[in-house]
């Protein structure tokens, strides 16, 4: 198991939690129907099944937080309205972390039991990455602010060891790619959990 030190204070955790949620929420506010098949950075999702896995998650930190089954939705997800889906998701989970006094201690997952500490910053992480993903799928700006980068950055950095890293399409985390020395801290964060950022 990760030791949970190292992953920061609760109100700076949870406050860059609401801002990654929040950045993301703003390419899926330009996501439609039109753009539930095209392909994503991540090799096995298109976009309507990206979205369903980043529900997901969401799903599955609020279902741990609560002490309460988790349960998996499916690709309906998408359909309708998706920024109503996800802002829903999103809000669920926000209350849930909030709930908790501090972020000792630890959550079961489906996976297995992990830092609740880790556990915030892996579903910020997460949703943060993916909301790249989306926006590059759809054609949308891919920059993201520089200090959400930074922190994702050196959280992944910390966490992902070489042996989590798989060359293959269903690789939660792909080969580090090259980026150049220059490279802006959002190619340098997607360049590291394995994306090419051109």
């Amino acid at each position: 198991m990760i030791p949970a030190s190292g992953y920061g204070r609760r109100m700076d955790t949870l406050e860059t939690m609401e801002r990654c949620y929040r950045q993301t929420q703003s390419v899926v506010d330009a996501l439609t129907s039109e753009h539930a098949d095209l392909p994503t950075p991540c090799p096995l999702f298109d976009v309507r099944a990206l979205f369903v896995h980043v529900i997901g998650v969401l799903d599955m930190f609020t279902a741990a937080l609560q002490d309460v089954p988790y349960a998996a939705r499916g690709g309906e997800v998408f359909d309708g309205d998706p920024l109503a889906t996800y802002r829903a998701a999103v809000d669920a989970n926000l209350v849930a972390w909030r709930a908790r006094e501090n972020l000792d201690g630890t959550i079961t997952l489906p996976f297995g039991t992990i830092p609740a500490a880790m556990g915030a910053r892996l579903s910020t992480v997460d949703v943060l990455v993916h909301g790249w993903d989306f926006a590059r799928a759809s054609g949308q700006s891919t920059a993201l602010p520089d200090d959400l980068a930074a922190d994702a950055l050196g959280f992944v950095q910390q966490m992902l060891r070489p042996e989590m890293r798989k060359d293959t399409p269903d690789a939660s985390f792909g080969l580090e790619v090259d980026v150049p020395a220059d490279a802006s801290i959002t190619d340098r964060l997607v360049a590291f959990v394995g994306r090419s950022p051109s």
